[in-house]
């Protein structure tokens, strides 16, 4: 009866353990048909399932002291039953072969746990390695687009400074060839008025001399003639004398007409001559100036490459610095996770998502001193340009009064003496005018133009800027297709700009053509009126040509006043087109930090 209490015993203690183990051995699979799964999984089951395990050694201590128990049993009973001894002897084996199994098992698993280790190891290295050469393709890449960058910006940047220097001196010959026109013209015209003016005292002073001489003789015939019977004689000497006095009247009228057909013939002999040495004097002019601003360009151009290439060394140097400290780092970053996962890999998400954090916040550093940087240099280029820009107004409006008042004194002499030439000049004079504005609203206009491409480049410049620090990270695929899709958003305002630029051209030049043919209707009807009057008394005549000739002046004015406007509105546009693209690239900064 003991020993079947015993058996009872031993069985039941066995049964619970067998199906644990059962249980444990059952749930677990085959790591080399999984391997495309997640390492870290495979390897928290296994540890998982080696805890069970220890957990589980007491109750195989217990197993191991009742089976020792049960053979000391069946030592002690031997006496009793030969057979009993067989049955438990066939149990104790069996729990033995257990053991052995179980042992294997344990054994099985710890060749597993370093296969894993040894796999994870291997797949780190081989991530490192595919890191390393993403990079180095990426900064290879990046770097071939910085320098196309550059090369697109030098360009566009000696073609302004080309413009603004061509600009600069067709406005100083603009200038310099009206003042001396001015200058000829009042040297002419006060040639004319002193030769007028002698002529008319020379004929005042003969009229004069004849007069008293006559008088003279006609005292001295009637002072010998007192006879009361020569009256008649006297009446008709009286006669006489009157008709001689309009004779001489009118032979002094002809000649004073004579003299005055003579003096205009003069003057415009004198003009003719004038023209042709200016605009021989002009071309010269324009020859050595052509030659100075050749030369001028070139050593502009020679400066700017050397400034250029200073700034393209010290770029270079600047990021090989920081491509070497990064590379530094990365080593540093490399050893110490190499040492952690070697000591102890626990900690190895740890140190992970710190290093991310330093790398982060040196990120966030770069880009907010490169935002400085830029925010710095684009106020201070704004500051210089609205200088300049207020200097050249200021120089213009200045200018164009001094010119206003020569013009209005210059053209009353001029109508009073060149009636008959007047419309050919005022024809020749608006429509050099014309064509000189027209040149000025083009050229202002490209200039518009350029600066909206510049800015387009720098916008670009600092995209890459941007993008050549992120590219030592996984994410820079993505941010590379956003700043695409935002350049496409930009180039489409930039096109709707433009369309708005060029109808305000076509309506400019629209406005410019209806003015011109305007002045011209008044002109031509200035002349008719000219010619139709020309018989009337000359004192009216010349009043009321020096009246229109105010008129004109005054529309002339307002129309410069006007041009000077629609100038105003165009800069104000273009300064609006430049706040919108500082807006945009604020937006899109915002958007890529």
């Amino acid at each position: 009866m003991d020993l079947l209490a015993v058996d009872e015993k031993y069985n039941v203690n066995l049964e619970p353990a067998m199906y644990k183990y059962l249980g444990q051995i059952k749930p677990e699979k085959d790591i080399a048909t999984d391997k495309c799964g997640p390492i870290a999984t495979t390897y928290e089951d296994i540890m998982s399932f080696l805890g069970t395990l220890e957990n589980d050694t007491p109750e195989n201590d217990i197993i191991a002291n009742n089976a020792t128990t049960v053979i000391s049993s069946y030592q002690n009973l031997n006496r009793y039953d030969v057979q009993t001894l067989s049955c438990h002897q066939d149990d104790l084996e069996t729990a033995k072969l257990q053991l052995e199994e179980k042992n294997a098992t344990i054994e099985c698993l710890k060749n597993q746990l370093k296969s894993e280790r040894k796999a994870a190891c291997d797949k780190m290295a081989s991530q490192k390695h595919c890191h390393a050469t993403k990079t180095k393709e990426l900064e290879n890449k990046y770097r071939t687009i910085v320098e196309r960058h550059q090369k697109f910006i030098e360009q566009l940047i000696s073609e302004k400074t080309d413009l603004t220097q061509k600009c600069d001196s067709l406005a100083r010959q603009i200038k310099e060839m009206e003042q001396k026109i001015q200058r000829d013209i009042k040297v002419i015209t006060e040639r004319h008025a002193v030769e007028l003016q002698r002529a008319k005292e020379n004929m005042a002073a003969s009229e004069k001399i004849r007069r008293e001489r006559w008088l003279e003789m006609k005292t001295s015939k009637i002072k010998e003639m007192t006879v009361k019977g020569l009256e008649p004689e006297l009446h008709n000497m009286m006669e006489q004398h009157q008709q001689e006095i309009q004779e001489l009247r009118r032979a002094h009228i002809k000649e004073l007409q004579d003299t005055e057909l003579r003096a205009m013939r003069r003057s415009n002999q004198q003009l003719e001559q004038l023209r042709i040495e200016l605009t021989d004097s002009h071309e010269k002019m324009l020859a050595k100036e052509k030659d100075i601003l050749t030369t001028r360009y070139k050593e502009n151009l020679e400066e700017q490459e050397v400034h250029f290439q200073m700034q393209q060394k010290t770029f270079t140097e600047h990021f090989e610095r920081e491509k070497s400290a990064l590379i530094a780092e990365q080593k540093k970053r490399d050893q110490e996770t190499s040492a952690t996962i070697q000591q102890m890999e626990l900690h190895f998400q740890k140190e992970t998502e710190r290093l991310k954090e330093q790398h982060e916040i040196a990120k966030k550093n770069f880009e907010e001193s490169l935002r400085k940087e830029w925010l710095a240099w684009s106020d201070d280029y704004k500051k210089q340009q609205n200088a300049k820009f207020t200097r050249a107004e200021a120089v213009i409006r200045n200018d164009c009064q001094k010119e206003r008042d020569r013009h209005i004194e210059i053209a009353i002499v001029r109508l009073e003496k060149e009636a008959r030439e007047m419309r050919i000049k005022l024809q020749q004079s608006f429509d050099n005018k014309l064509e000189l504005m027209k040149e000025d609203y083009d050229v202002k206009l490209q200039t518009a133009i350029k600066s909206e491409n510049i800015y387009k480049n720098k916008l670009l410049l600092l995209e890459e800027r941007l993008k050549c620090t992120e590219t030592q990270f996984k994410k820079t695929e993505n941010k590379l297709k956003e700043c695409m899709f935002n350049l496409n958003n930009m180039n489409e305002t930039v096109t709707k700009l433009t369309i708005e630029r060029d109808d305000a051209k076509e309506i400019a030049k629209q406005e410019i053509e209806i003015e011109k043919r305007e002045l011209e209707e008044k002109i031509s009807s200035l002349y008719q009126e000219i010619t139709q009057r020309n018989n009337i008394n000359r004192d009216q005549f010349m009043t009321q040509l020096h009246s229109r000739i105010k008129l004109v002046v005054t529309q002339k004015v307002l129309t410069i006043k006007n041009l000077n406007k629609k100038l105003e509105d165009v800069n104000s546009r273009c300064e609006h087109l430049e706040k919108l693209l500082d807006q945009q690239r604020k937006e899109y900064i915002l958007k890529s930090l």
